[in-house]
């Protein structure tokens, strides 16, 4: 059976060294469908922009958009714009998650009704999962 690509970067994720590798993995799928998993980052002032500067990363070094859903404020949201998130997550063609707290992020991430190992229905869907900082 075929499988995905899982990356998987000890940190320096948005390094210039790391575009050459981004570049890769997005250029397996036609559209580009990607999205900022949020490993669960509590918001903080200094955490609050991460999630800007890395979707600009993307924007600037390999010219593709990476969503984030906002997956924490998501749970709280009506069933509605919950069941559309999992529609498009069905739809992805690259999932990525980076810094942050993994059981924070398990929190967050239960309420949405994924599969029970979320990264390894991308893989077996040969999507690709790219991981790094708390979330390697």
């Amino acid at each position: 059976m075929a499988r995905g690509v899982l990356a998987v970067l000890g940190s320096g994720e948005m390094a210039p060294g790391m575009t050459k590798v981004h570049r890769e993995l997005l250029a397996r799928h036609r559209p580009v469908r990607a999205v900022n998993f949020g490993f669960g980052v509590r918001l903080s002032r200094k955490r609050a922009s991460d999630g800007a500067k890395l979707e600009e990363y993307f924007a600037v070094s390999s010219n593709h958009e990476l969503n984030d859903p906002a997956l924490g404020q998501l749970m709280t949201r009506h069933e509605l714009e919950r069941t559309i998130f999992q529609q498009r997550y069905a739809r992805l063609t690259t999932v990525f998650a980076g810094p942050g707290s993994p059981s924070y992020a398990l929190a967050q991430w239960a309420p949405l009704d994924l599969p029970q190992r979320p990264f390894e229905a991308c893989l077996t869907a040969k999507r690709h999962v790219c991981i790094s900082s708390a979330a390697a």
